[in-house]
């Protein structure tokens, strides 16, 4: 995909979405057609997941992959109609040996490989069979195996969108596969690779492959800029409800499926709530944490009051901490991308008298300064998107590769680490339940636990004796309390915090 085209759609850019459109419908309608064998459902979700895709495209870090990064939004959107309509369990009675799960791992290349007809197959009875056993499969099965064949995601990548341990999806793919090559076991076939040349060849051959490329580029430039009463509802349902003229135009041209699969997907998981309360943070023009962190050997509390800008990875704060080497200064922050800019003062400031001179240049995250500790740490955001969403932001990001690469000579080791924890703690989520206390709606849930054995691996646990609690009112996240688990004495990765999210400007 042109890189050019995708700077041109963030930018609202009729010609631009209408082309990234053209380009890549076809695989995606097939793709959710042979998951919901339903040509019009699948169409709805693929129109859904253009619109949501676009809306979110700054999310989208890389341009060039943005082919692969819409194929898991088509997945996410998948997983999220196949939960409202059947209310389907991902592991359904089957089962699945030592023996499966090995034979799965040890042909790993060979099934990705390209395949080879030789002249006496029979193709047609390979592709009527494979056809059969596909349809013999539960939706979720066959979204994890057009997931890993089709779309050629990794094990840990379908483990991330379906918020289960990557064992639960090798057991999955093993118990697919094993029924595929078992019933192609008189057609001479020995791999897997046939099943993506099976499923390329049947998109290349599908005739109706549309979506109203109109409907989603009026969807997209219509979409607010500003907060209002209904922005605490998600996709294209609230924004129907904040622009109704144009709401009654697009109910006569999309889908009732459509509409009833909007409606099963507002209400979402319990994580998918904390990410939306987290990140409606963004959508402030400023606001006040206050905020506790404790070690077993320390204690302080801060304030960082959090001025947005237009970028959600750009904009300013404020800190002030009752660390004794700080009692009376007030640091400022600029945060844009992946760098900080900062200036001490013993001056009280506020947003109006941040003295933009002052600041000086910008700073990396190398791990060899204090500085690198305070734009983590006093920023907050950073620090609290962490918590609450286990999704590092961009400066975040690079705090965690660079101790990668302090501690383990690995950049990627702690966002891996942080990645396979957001899987467990996803789950974690899921399973509590949301009390109601008058306004405020409040989750307890108790949080996974990660280490590293002599061999530098990563070794993970479901579920730790330390706790959390997340209170979300109005939609925004107000209160984030967290006693990260500590083992043997050992801290993996905190001890405790607490922040209070207060003074909202809208």
């Amino acid at each position: 995909m042109e890189k050019d085209l995708i700077n041109r759609a963030r930018k609202k850019d009729a010609q631009a979405i209408s082309e990234i459109v053209q380009k890549t419908q076809r695989k995606a309608i097939y793709f959710a057609y042979k998951v919901v064998n339903d040509e019009a459902l699948a169409k709805d979700i693929v129109l859904q997941s253009y619109i949501l895709a676009f809306q979110n495209l700054d999310q989208l870090m890389d341009d060039g992959m943005f082919e692969h990064w819409f194929g898991r939004k088509v997945s996410e959107q998948l997983l999220n109609q196949i939960e409202y309509e059947k209310n389907s369990s991902l592991n359904s009675s089957f089962y699945v040996d030592e023996e499966d799960r090995i034979e799965f791992d040890a042909n790993v290349r060979n099934d990705k490989m390209p395949f080879k007809f030789e002249s006496f197959m029979n193709v047609q009875k390979i592709q009527d069979t494979t056809q059969s056993v596909l349809n013999l499969l539960t939706e979720k099965q066959r979204l994890m195996l057009m997931m890993y064949y089709f779309e050629n995601m990794s094990i840990f990548e379908i483990a991330d969108i379906f918020g289960v341990s990557e064992n639960a999806v090798k057991d999955n793919l093993a118990y697919a596969r094993k029924k595929i090559m078992n019933t192609l076991s008189d057609t001479n076939v020995r791999s897997m690779s046939f099943l993506s040349w099976f499923l390329n060849d049947q998109m290349s051959k599908m005739i109706s492959c549309h979506v109203l490329v109109d409907t989603i580029v009026e969807a997209i430039r219509c979409m607010p800029q500003q907060v209002g009463i209904y922005d605490n509802m998600s996709g294209i349902l609230g924004w129907w409800l904040r622009k109704t003229a144009i709401s009654k135009a697009l109910i006569v041209v999309l889908s009732t499926t459509l509409m009833f699969f909007i409606l099963g997907a507002l209400s979402g998981s319990n994580y998918n709530t904390i990410v939306k309360a987290t990140e409606k943070l963004d959508t402030l023009e400023s606001f006040h944490i206050k905020g506790v962190i404790s070690y077993p050997d320390n204690y302080f509390e801060y304030d960082v009051y959090i001025k947005n800008t237009d970028n959600k990875d750009e904009y300013y704060s404020i800190a002030t901490s009752t660390v004794p080497e700080e009692a009376g200064y007030y640091y400022v922050f600029h945060y844009k991308d992946d760098q900080c800019q900062k200036y001490t003062t013993t001056t009280p400031v506020d947003f109006n008298s941040i003295d933009e001179s002052q600041f000086g240049e910008y700073l990396t995250p190398s791990f060899n300064s204090s500085d690198i500790e305070d734009c983590y740490i006093l920023s907050a955001k950073s620090y609290y998107r962490e918590k609450a969403m286990f999704k590092p932001d961009t400066y975040n990001a690079a705090c965690l590769r660079a101790a990668g690469r302090l501690e383990h000579n690995d950049e990627n080791f702690r966002i891996e680490a942080l990645d396979k924890v957001r899987i467990l703690d996803k789950e974690n989520i899921n399973e509590a339940n949301f009390e109601k206390d008058g306004d405020v709606k409040r989750i307890k849930y108790n949080l996974a636990l990660w280490k590293t054995d002599n061999s530098n691996e990563i070794i993970t646990q479901q579920k730790s004796d330390s706790s959390s609690t997340i209170e979300i009112r109005d939609g925004y996240l107000t209160h984030l309390e967290v006693n990260e688990p500590i083992e043997d004495g050992k801290k993996y990765y905190g001890s405790y915090l607490k922040m209070d999210f207060i003074d909202f400007v809208e």
